[in-house]
């Protein structure tokens, strides 16, 4: 979805699935986010002035800690401000919340993995920008595997193994890691297209389209 909005119904279409504007703690999120993202416009994060009149604020509520990653040495910091991350270099401005010209990145928090207590939490990225069903089919390695190649997938981060999304007919034996596709490519009327679904392959092929990495947020 390459419509641009402006940031109040970019923050408002996150919300209504259940989510926010993405805030950006610290570099590495920022860096992980700029490589994700695949646009010619610049893209709306959740810093905002509005919440705490003229003082800058996450639109999840998160604290606006000590990082940040502006163009700019002067920072317009006014009402009515918010920021967008420059598609070049994902550095960040502060402009008008009413321009409609940017895409976004909505954040969910990961609720499917109880998250124990003190643990930083799980967030998840959507970009906004791309409808997969609309793109090539991509290809992405994930982080599940099956080492006994017995049909006992796992992931490699030792979560849980409570939800599947396999693409039909799938997994097959004897190729013991997972992928993901942004778009299926078998469809029918029986077998209707589903984005990112899953499927296995040998683990020492070189994927195409790379991976996707996983990192817990310190908020």
């Amino acid at each position: 979805m390459d419509k641009p909005s402006t940031w109040y119904w970019a923050e408002e279409i996150c919300s209504s699935i259940d989510g926010h504007l993405v805030s950006i703690h610290d570099a590495f999120t920022n860096i992980f986010l700029s490589q994700i993202v695949n646009s010619t416009r610049n893209i709306w994060i959740g810093g905002t002035t509005n919440v705490l009149n003229a003082t800058w604020s996450w639109s999840d509520n998160s604290s606006w800690s000590g990082y940040t990653n502006w163009n700019n040495k002067i920072v317009n910091s006014s009402f009515g401000h918010c920021t967008i991350a420059k598609s070049t270099n994902f550095m960040w401005e502060s402009v008008d919340c009413s321009i409609s010209n940017a895409s976004s990145i909505c954040e969910f928090e990961d609720k499917a993995s109880p998250t124990p207590t003190g643990a930083p939490k799980r967030r998840c990225f959507l970009n906004s920008q791309q409808d997969p069903s609309e793109t090539d089919d991509l290809q992405y390695w994930i982080g599940l595997n099956d080492p006994y190649e017995d049909d006992n997938y796992k992931w490699l981060d030792g979560t849980p193994f409570d939800f599947t999304y396999w693409h039909y007919g799938r997994p097959s034996r004897r190729k013991q890691c997972g992928y993901m596709h942004t778009k299926d490519s078998e469809t029918s009327v029986f077998y209707p297209n589903r984005p990112y679904v899953w499927d296995t392959y040998d683990c020492n092929t070189e994927m195409t389209n790379g991976f996707i990495c996983e990192t817990l947020a310190f908020t």
